[in-house]
């Protein structure tokens, strides 16, 4: 065999190893990113789209030397890797504005798909509003977002608290989007992950039960909120969604510069006379708090004793002013349990029910595109804007 011929047949044989070392590489990062992280945030997310993009690449720099079927892709190498150059940059981008996993698309766009048929009042809007902000709450830092601070006029201030939403927190799709309305309504509104949750400090010691002081972030957030000097200090407002009412309910007991408070889809059930989901629920709030383990048994039952003793204070006179809020298509023993509770919470307060809506307002989300029913956020805007201005 002439020596160039040996020569190149060598080249081939480096480059074939190269590309099936790549292939492989791509894989495993990959695959570990996605199994690595258990709440599978915006970094992991990114570099599983990476790993991705260099199989593809190895992929077609590979397969067309162990093919004869592939020549024509050889022939056109230049031009499939300027295909996956620009998808490359289209990924990394989707990742830095918009958060969105592209292999994860099709998924996102069939369940877009039913929402939209559900909800012919759909509609998008890119989320890029808000600025960040830290705050320190019992020596963590909790990271949340001020809707509306550029304003330069006095404004009634909301500070919105996020339910169990696996390790979403602030930026779950609900809560952008009733940020957006209560900034088009005329308010400054602030949201935060709580602590354990989205982008703030993991307390150090879990099974202490007051490192889940969730009472004291709500209150440090109200403090936040009154040290701008657009905020109308007489007008400081707190909502509560799902789990998150337990920090509005009790902070607004204690707290006298929260005015009226807002608890919608409140915990409506009793964690602890409910022995066989208490395993579930044990599991549940370690997971959604990036702890690495479960939290021990004792203090979990003794925040589960905080949550089901949360009406209590409203069953006296002198609570703050609570309008209670849940939706029709939620389950008829939730709706029942509030409806008794109401009975025996004392004045000052309301109770509305909206219709054609189920615990999460009909939201949903891809990335930072927020996608709504315009006409049930509307409605429950209004009705708790109509609230607060009495």
């Amino acid at each position: 065999m002439p020596f160039n011929m040996f020569n190149q047949s060598k080249k081939a044989e480096i480059k074939l190893i190269i590309y099936l070392l790549m292939f492989v590489a791509g894989l495993v990062v990959a695959i570990g990113a996605y199994t690595k992280d258990e709440n599978y945030g915006s970094t992991a997310q990114l570099v599983t789209v990476i790993g991705l993009i260099i199989t593809l690449c190895a992929g077609v720099l590979l397969f067309p030397l162990r093919h004869t079927l592939l020549k024509k892709i050889e022939k056109n190498k230049r031009v499939i890797l300027s295909i996956l150059i620009i998808f490359s940059i289209f990924s990394v981008l989707l990742f830095i504005y918009a958060d969105i996993a592209v292999y994860r698309l099709p998924g996102h766009l069939i369940e877009l798909t039913e929402f939209s048929n559900a909800n012919p009042e759909m509609q998008i809007y890119f989320d890029h509003f808000g600025r960040r902000v830290e705050f320190e709450s019992d020596g963590l830092t909790l990271v949340g977002t001020i809707y509306g601070i550029e304003n330069e006029t006095d404004r009634p201030g909301v500070v919105l608290i996020h339910g169990f939403t696996r390790n979403v927190g602030r930026k779950f799709p609900l809560y952008r989007v009733l940020s957006k309305k209560f900034v088009d309504k005329g308010y400054i509104v602030l949201t935060y992950d709580g602590r354990g949750i989205g982008e703030s400090d993991v307390p150090q010691d879990i099974d202490d039960i007051e490192s889940w002081n969730y009472t004291s972030d709500a209150i440090h957030a109200v403090s936040l909120m009154s040290s701008f000097k657009n905020v109308n200090k007489s007008r400081i407002y707190v909502i509560g969604h799902s789990g998150g009412t337990e920090a509005a309910m009790y902070a607004g007991n204690v707290d006298e510069r929260i005015k009226k408070i807002v608890a919608i889809g409140p915990i409506r059930f009793s964690i602890l006379e409910n022995a066989s989901k208490i395993q579930f629920f044990r599991e549940r709030f370690s997971m959604d708090r990036k702890l690495g383990r479960l939290i021990n048994l004792t203090a979990f039952l003794e925040y589960a004793s905080k949550e089901d003793n949360v009406y209590n204070d409203y069953f006296y006179e002198g609570h703050v002013p609570i309008l209670l809020i849940d939706g029709e298509l939620e389950s008829e023993e939730s709706k029942l349990f509030l409806r008794d509770t109401f009975k025996n919470i004392t004045e000052s307060k309301r109770y509305i029910t909206l219709n054609d809506t189920g615990h999460y307002c009909n939201t949903t989300g891809i990335g930072n595109f927020m996608v709504y029913n315009d006409r049930i956020i509307t409605d429950a805007v209004s009705v708790i804007d109509n609230w607060f201005s009495e």
